[in-house]
């Protein structure tokens, strides 16, 4: 049998992509272990019904020195309702950067319009969500984050946060 062997353009890999990724480089039949456990995944997610996270911003910070000059300290109010198992370690999924065993879970802050300002892929607990910030330059009206699980492709979306101005 002839599978399709292409790569998906974006840096998340979906397990199916994974999975035909693999069965492309051996002429032997693949089971495919990695999608089956997803699949598994995904029903226990819809069972345990995960919220959209609730977010709050902390503090604001003004810096003189060194590095961008506005810093944000965000939280997840919600923290609690997700599952720790979804920032475990996951060698077994793409690296972020250097970091071969990267969080399942991966947090992003972007702007209103949606413009990424940071990332977080070494969280190892939902109570690392209590641990957000986001360092920029330029003041953003309002932020948002995402809660990309990588092993589902299932992604929470958080509320948008005003801003204040200083």
């Amino acid at each position: 049998m002839s599978l399709p062997c292409r790569t998906p353009r974006t840096p998340l890999l979906s397990l199916v992509a994974l999975a035909l990724a693999v069965a492309c480089t051996t002429s032997e039949p693949t089971t495919a272990p990695l999608a089956l456990e997803a699949s598994n995944v995904v029903s226990q997610a819809k069972e345990k019904k995960i919220p959209d996270p609730r977010l709050v911003l902390d503090s604001a910070v003004a810096r003189n020195v060194g590095g961008p000059p506005h810093l944000y300290d965000l939280s997840v109010r919600n923290w609690s309702s997700f599952p720790d198992e979804l920032f475990a370690p996951s060698p077994e999924l793409p690296p972020c950067g250097l970091n071969t065993s990267a969080s399942r879970s991966w947090v992003d802050i972007f702007d209103e319009s949606g413009n990424f300002l940071f990332g977080f892929c070494s969280f190892r607990a939902a109570s690392n969500l209590n641990q957000l910030y986001v360092p920029v330059n330029e003041r953003p009206v309002r932020v948002y984050i995402t809660i990309t699980d990588r092993l589902t492709n299932q992604v929470y979306t958080s509320n948008l946060v005003n801003i204040p101005a200083p």
